[in-house]
């Protein structure tokens, strides 16, 4: 018996972009696929999904059966996310979901961040934007009490700060997936890779630029989004040496940057933010087998510890300057590759897949 289900995404996810936010959803379709189902996708502009929300419909009044409703939210609210942010569709969406609840679709819907819920700590708009956005992301989750038989996660850690859930939806973990790429067999120690964006709230960036420029020995290539780096380069100018290279490449380009480090690196400011959210760029470093270097107290140190997959130290520069001047022999990086081995095996998106589908139709 063929199975099918119904992707949902509330924007026009832009094919040629390789942020994080627009690969995940094109990665998940393609996994469900690969598990054997037919996927009905919502996607686009509102018009577009309007039309394919009418397929899908009349799919459904002509006796087809969908096992699940997966929907990823936008990083802003349901109806914001045209590309002039006015809320011209209201019920576009939730109407959809309205209408699926009652031909006993289960639906979930994956929270793609929580900067919202800390007013005024991670601010990413002017005071005026954010009062509006926090309030229409309020509204997503009023919404979500009414149709959704499960709340998907990056981290269910963030589970006490979705203020407003009902207790009775499941909040589950759906980390970002692994890609299986051939890596090579040999890495240069000597070799390390930053790959981020640039946000002063989350990531310590000074840090690295201070240890290296001590380390002229070894070599450290940071990529970073160039339309950011343009932005700020000028206070970090005088800290570049001439074993720090900086690049900007795409996520399809990053193999260049990979193939050749030994390491990754993750170097994030302690706050509560760090100690909840699950960066798409831990599974990128696993997909990629590079043993991974980060400070403590935040998911990512937490994820080294329990799986054992690379090196922790304080969020310092002094104390990675003593982490990196004395990383283990190579029997012991060899041991951490292999557990890098593992989980990425059991983290593909394909298992992300499954994952929904599991929780979805327990829920039917």
């Amino acid at each position: 018996m063929s199975k099918s289900c119904i992707f949902h995404a509330p924007w026009a996810v832009n094919n040629e972009c390789l942020v994080p936010s627009e690969i995940r959803p094109r990665r998940l379709i393609e996994a469900l696929q690969n598990i054997g189902y037919q996927v009905d996708v919502v996607m686009g502009h509102a018009k577009q999904r309007a039309i394919a929300i009418r397929q899908i419909k009349s799919n459904i009044k002509n006796g087809k059966k969908y096992d699940f409703l997966y929907s990823e939210s936008s990083t802003l609210p349901t109806i914001l996310t045209e590309t002039h942010h006015y809320p011209l569709h209201p019920f576009l969406d939730f109407s959809f979901f309205s209408f699926c609840k009652k031909n006993n679709i289960p639906i979930g819907v994956f929270l793609r961040d929580i900067f919202w819920a800390f007013p005024g700590k991670y601010r990413q708009f002017n005071f005026l934007k954010e009062q509006i956005t926090t309030a229409f992301h309020k509204y997503d989750i009023y919404k979500y009490n009414q149709f959704l038989d499960a709340l998907f996660l990056p981290s269910t850690r963030m589970t006490p700060y979705v203020k407003g859930l009902h207790s009775s939806i499941p909040c589950v973990d759906l980390p970002p997936g692994t890609d299986l790429f051939d890596c090579p067999k040999e890495r240069d120690r000597r070799v390390f890779a930053h790959v981020s964006g640039i946000s002063s709230a989350l990531r310590n960036i000074d840090a690295l630029f201070d240890v290296f420029s001590q380390m002229p020995e070894l070599k450290l290539i940071i990529s970073f989004p160039e339309k950011l780096w343009s932005h700020c380069k000028s206070n970090y100018h005088h800290k570049i040496t001439p074993n720090i290279e900086i690049v900007h490449y795409r996520s399809n380009e990053l193999n260049k940057i990979y193939d050749l480090a030994g390491y990754s690196l993750y170097f994030a400011h302690e706050n509560t933010y760090n100690s909840i959210g699950v960066p798409y760029k831990l599974y990128e470093y696993i997909s990629y087998e590079t043993p991974i270097i980060s400070n403590r107290n935040n998911a990512v140190s937490n994820y080294i510890e329990e799986n054992h997959v690379g090196y922790i130290c304080n969020n310092d520069s002094t104390d990675l300057l003593r982490l990196i001047q004395s990383l283990p022999n190579y029997e012991d990086y060899e041991i951490i590759r292999q557990n890098i081995r593992l989980c990425k095996a059991a983290n593909t998106w394909e298992i992300r897949a499954e994952q929904i589908a599991k929780t979805l139709l327990g829920k039917s």
